[in-house]
């Protein structure tokens, strides 16, 4: 009798070590599959590129001139993107990298309290040195070491003297952005503002949009409504040209219209080839991600020390339809 009791509780022991090792495996599996800290030999540089995607060209053209670049130095360089279009899972991949104690990070610069708060107190707790690129924030609110990409303020400029000049130097000119313009948009609005100040005839209206296509849609017909004899649109974010144009294309020709804006998102090139858009500000994504882990690399070594705050611009162009 005794040795079936010792049997039967061997089994049951067995039985319940079993599915608790089944249960561990399944939390496993299910738990947040977030970025692995990045691992390298010792003497080996360990960088990561953080981005909010890698789906658009413009970021997997940066990821390829910094992996490029990367493979020149010698050094291991990683590229993570959100899960989503959550900010908190670009923030998770960036506390990540810091935790993990990583040589340095290269990161689209966010506008937002959590990005500075991370890369002002914890990266400067744990000595880790940041790059902004492609999009920055101001040096005094993220304690970034530099900013590598494109001049914002040169670019509006830019754009809004080619606008002026196609419409001779009259007219009104709706210049949409953001409710509350991010980093990035309030220095491409200021160079518009500062070009168009220069003409006169030229009047600017500033148009907010919301975040959905709804939002958007419904903020371009009233636009339009209001400002009947405004023929230019200059786009601050190409995020909104496809819902913008939409709603223009859907109570008239867009031909008579003069639009242009940003080459970041994929459907600024498409309809820019469709001719719906009548030019963009084009950059130098490749160059970027080139620039931004050279000085990244050079600055851990000692090369270059210290960086200019100001950043280090890329080239930017416009290209227009037909051309």
């Amino acid at each position: 009798m005794r040795k079936k009791v010792t049997v039967v509780l061997s089994l049951l022991i067995a039985f319940f070590a079993v599915f608790t090792a089944i249960s561990v495996w399944r939390v496993i599996q299910a738990a947040p599959n977030f970025p692995e800290p990045v691992t390298g030999t010792i003497d080996q540089l360990r960088i990561v590129l953080i981005t909010e995607n890698q789906t658009t060209d413009f970021w997997k053209q940066v990821e390829r001139g910094a992996l490029e670049e990367a493979e020149r130095q010698g050094v291991l360089v990683e590229a993570w993107a959100g899960f989503g279009t959550e900010d908190q899972d670009f923030n998770g991949n960036l506390e990540t990298a810091i935790y993990s104690k990583v040589d340095g990070i290269l990161v689209q610069g966010q506008d937002t309290e959590a990005f500075k708060e991370l890369t002002k107190i914890k990266a400067a707790f744990y000595g880790v040195p940041i790059i902004t690129i492609g999009e920055d924030v101001p040096a005094e609110d993220s304690l970034r070491k530099t900013y590598v990409g494109s001049n914002q303020k040169e670019a509006g400029g830019l754009l809004a003297e080619r606008v002026a000049e196609k419409l001779d130097y009259e007219g009104e000119v709706i210049i949409v952005g953001d409710e509350e313009p991010s980093y990035m948009q309030r220095q491409r609005l200021e160079g518009v503002e500062e070009s168009l100040q220069e003409f006169s005839q030229i009047t600017p209206i500033y148009q907010g949009m919301g975040d959905t296509r709804e939002e958007i849609m419904q903020a371009t017909m009233e636009r339009m409504n209001q400002s009947p004899a405004a023929t230019a649109w200059i786009l601050l974010d190409s995020d909104v040209a496809y819902f913008v144009t939409q709603e223009i294309s859907r109570r008239t020709q867009v031909a008579p219209y003069l639009i242009y804006s940003f080459d970041e998102a994929p459907e600024a090139r498409t309809l820019l080839q469709a001719k719906v858009m009548d030019g963009v500000i084009r950059q130098r994504p490749r160059e970027m991600g080139e620039t931004g882990l050279r000085l990244l690399v050079e600055w851990i070594r000692g090369e270059t020390v210290p960086l200019d705050s100001e950043g280090y611009e890329t080239p930017i162009f416009i290209e227009e339809a037909g051309s």
